[in-house]
């Protein structure tokens, strides 16, 4: 059995097409500092020099305490119109409070690994506003048959609340299961 997902590379592809579709040329990035961020600053930079955008800030993202708040200082500086912020949930919301508070304008975006309700359970709904979280998945609550039938089953047998994350494991499931 393979399970077939988009990949980190194809999510920032398709939000550097995105963003530079709508204007943005200047990007910043805020990313753990192992191989996973290393990893995807390098993808950063190569889709943001097939878009003939610039990177103007870079800042590597300690997960322990103040790593967060020192990435959003650090990437201030250079004042871009975006920033990918490449880490998990928790270091995401770390960082998207901090740098909302000084740059409230910036467009903030988080890989599809972020668990968007935790996000917002963190941060609250009007910090979290226009932050752009790729998804490999449909809105969990669309009014489709396989969301409904995953709303359903997840009602029945779980008391976990239901995300993205949940329907891309229903689906796998599925697709195991036929």
């Amino acid at each position: 059995v393979y399970f077939l997902r988009s990949d980190l590379g194809q999510e920032i592809r398709a939000l550097v097409s995105h963003l530079t579709t709508v204007g943005v040329k200047s990007f910043g990035v805020a990313a753990t500092d192992d191989d996973y961020g290393r990893n995807a600053v390098r993808l950063l930079e190569g889709e943001l020099k097939a878009h003939q955008a610039r990177l103007l800030g870079r800042a590597h993202m300690s997960l322990q305490g103040d790593g967060p708040d020192r990435a959003a200082q650090e990437l201030l500086r250079s004042r871009p119109q975006a920033v990918l912020v490449l880490a998990d949930t928790l270091a995401v919301a770390q960082f998207v409070k901090r740098y909302r508070a000084v740059d409230p304008g910036a467009f903030l975006c988080a890989p599809s690994q972020v668990n968007v309700r935790t996000l917002i359970s963190i941060v609250g709904p009007q910090t979290a506003r226009g932050l752009i979280v790729t998804q490999v998945v449909p809105d969990p609550h669309a009014i489709l048959p396989v969301t409904r039938e995953h709303v359903k089953l997840m009602g029945i047998y779980t008391d976990e609340p239901v995300s993205q994350a949940t329907l891309e494991v229903f689906l796998a499931a599925k697709a195991l299961v036929q």
